[in-house]
């Protein structure tokens, strides 16, 4: 709650009903003993739910509300909660004929989260992406990594859960989390580990600094959405783990959103749909404890490599797509070289997994600008990735995940459905 606009304001709550908010409401998003610990988690959890859903609870709701009534003895606090959100979550339950004033308002989300069936496992797994990005993983594809390492997922055994591209974080987001595992999530980019820590650490400050950006008609260009570059040498610096800017999360988050939307009204509201899943995130990042680096993923791979009962996903740039890999000639060869004995390292230790993405076809795009020079490129870029990987003990999964696209898995893993490379 540090450093967030808030209202101070007075409650006059049912002594039973807060009691019970007290014992019974788990601490999914904030934590502390404080008075307003319970009434922001249950508003933060009935945030994350669809209008339609709490519409729907609402007659049921509004009677457990005349029981706690009933008993007539209240409790007055007076605790400090972020503007934008008494707000939000006001318009999930007020009709035309129902006007609610904040008492009521957080009632309603007490009595709601009390009665929720919220089951941590299935709340946190299988989350969407948090934003348009380039390479971000679609949910096949995010099952489909599910399905192949579903008997590494079942074991008790404690491993250390690694991304060196970490991108959007679709894959950490989407995957289920094990209470002994340890993860660490680390990005070249400093402006996604500044969204991700900002996420984690400033949450309600986060929020309602996107809520008030996106009631502003103001389109962001990069250079006011990317951090500044005297901030980001910060994010790569021991001295700094937790480094953040929460003002700069806001805006690059709105921008990644307005990025691939031209109709400025319509990427408002995949900014607002999508701003209900932060709290969740946020609770997966803490439940995690995930580490969050900002490293050149190669000298990051280096110090890990040796470890035993590591899981590498190792979902690095596809040739065409970005400048670090941006060719399947000379900087494909010595960077994917490079990956490729980072990998051999990997299956070299005990019980070290890697599993590498790539994708076997050039990207779409091709296909319509030069589709003459796809089969030239495609066999050309397949000679490249099994000169790294192909007879070397490995096995490999195809997917295709269209007409023009094949997503591929290289593991030293034998998992459901990989075939010996």
């Amino acid at each position: 709650m540090k450093n967030v606009t808030t209202k101070h304001t007075s409650l006059n709550l049912p002594a039973s009903l807060l009691t019970q908010a007290r014992k019974e409401i788990p601490q999914i998003f904030i934590t502390g003993k404080q008075s307003y610990v319970p009434i922001l988690n249950a508003l933060l959890y009935t945030f994350t739910q669809p209008q339609k859903a709490c519409q729907k609870k609402l007659p049921y709701v509004q009677t457990l509300q005349q029981n706690y009534h009933s008993e007539k003895k209240t409790i007055k606090i007076y605790p400090s909660l972020p503007l934008f959100l008494l707000d939000a979550v006001r318009e999930k339950y007020q009709t035309d004929t129902l006007p609610l004033t904040n008492t009521q308002t957080i009632e309603l989300a007490l009595i709601d989260t009390l009665n929720a069936d919220i089951k941590m496992e299935e709340l946190l797994t299988g989350l969407p992406f948090p934003y348009p990005f380039s390479g971000t993983k679609n949910a096949e594809i995010c099952e489909l990594t599910y399905q192949y390492l579903s008997t590494i997922w079942d074991t008790p055994n404690r491993r250390h859960y690694i991304e060196p591209f970490t991108g959007s974080g679709a894959l950490f987001f989407s995957l289920p989390l094990h209470d002994n595992w340890q993860y660490t999530l680390n990005d070249l980019d400093a402006n996604k580990i500044n969204f991700l820590r900002s996420v984690k650490y400033r949450l309600p400050e986060l929020m309602e600094k996107i809520w008030n950006l996106l009631q502003e008609p103001k389109r962001y260009i990069k250079s006011e959405a990317y951090l500044p570059k005297n901030w980001i040498h910060k994010f790569d610096n021991p001295k700094y783990p937790n480094h953040l800017d929460v003002e700069m999360g806001a805006r690059y988050f709105i921008y990644r959103h307005q990025k691939r939307r031209k109709n400025s009204a319509f990427m408002n509201n995949t900014a607002y749909r999508q701003l209900a899943f932060l709290p969740l995130y946020s609770a997966k990042l803490r439940k995690a404890n995930a580490s969050l680096l900002c490293m050149d993923a190669l000298a990051f791979m280096d110090t890990l490599t040796d470890d035993d009962n590591t899981l590498f996903l190792v979902d690095s740039p596809y040739p065409f797509t970005e400048r670090y890999y941006n060719d399947i000639d000379n900087k494909f060869y010595r960077k994917h070289l490079i990956l490729s004995k980072r990998c051999h390292r990997i299956a070299e230790t005990d019980n070290g997994v890697f599993m590498y993405f790539c994708r076997t076809t050039p990207p779409v795009a091709l296909y319509r600008k030069t589709p003459e020079k796809v089969p030239q490129k495609q066999d050309k870029l397949n000679q490249k990735i099994d000169s790294l990987y192909a007879g070397k003990g490995y096995f490999k999964y195809e997917y295709p995940v269209s007409d023009y696209v094949t997503e591929c898995l290289i593991s030293n893993y034998r998992g459901l459905g990989g075939k010996p490379y």
